[in-house]
């Protein structure tokens, strides 16, 4: 997925591919035509379908108490970030048999969410979730962050965010 992403990057002129700058046609995409439009995100979509076996983002709003979206649209980060350990956890359930290996996540190093990924992180493994109380993250060793403009998978993850953002808030109106 590396290089044919950093060569579609080049092609339309971007250090990185930020979906949410795309959808509001703002930073690098501003004054873009529609049609340049299309064919990027059709590329980065086409790139997505063709080297990435299995994504996926799921959450379950409903869980959630009733005012939590009442005055703010839910940021995608915050869902991607759970998505991310439950399905840790579920991998970990899966396929884990005791050994030293462990397996260490990487997210985007959004700072605005840096401190709050960590202390959601620590919590979880030190107490498991109080809306999924058998997740423990046992064998996830930690969380690390790395700069989305330099690891393309991280962007990629980043339109799957956006998307399942715009799915739950369309749920949530």
């Amino acid at each position: 997925l590396e290089k044919p992403w950093k060569e579609a990057l080049i092609e339309f002129g971007l250090t990185e591919f930020k979906m949410s700058a795309f959808a509001n046609e703002c930073g690098e995409f501003l004054g873009w035509t529609m049609a340049t439009r299309q064919s990027c995100l059709a590329r980065f979509l086409n790139l997505m379908a063709t080297h990435i076996e299995a994504y996926a983002g799921a959450s379950d709003y409903k869980i959630y108490p009733s005012d939590i979206f009442k005055d703010k649209k839910p940021d995608p980060y915050h869902f991607c970030l759970q998505n991310a350990l439950l399905a840790a956890d579920s991998a970990v359930e899966e396929f884990w048999f005791p050994t030293e290996e462990t397996i260490q996540l990487v997210l985007d190093a959004e700072t605005e969410f840096y401190k709050e990924a960590v202390m959601w992180f620590r919590s979880v493994k030190d107490c498991g979730l109080d809306i999924f109380p058998r997740v423990h993250l046992i064998g996830v060793n930690g969380i690390t962050f790395a700069d989305s403009a330099l690891i393309v998978q991280l962007q990629a993850a980043d339109i799957v965010a956006y998307e399942l953002n715009q799915q739950i808030f369309k749920m949530c109106r």
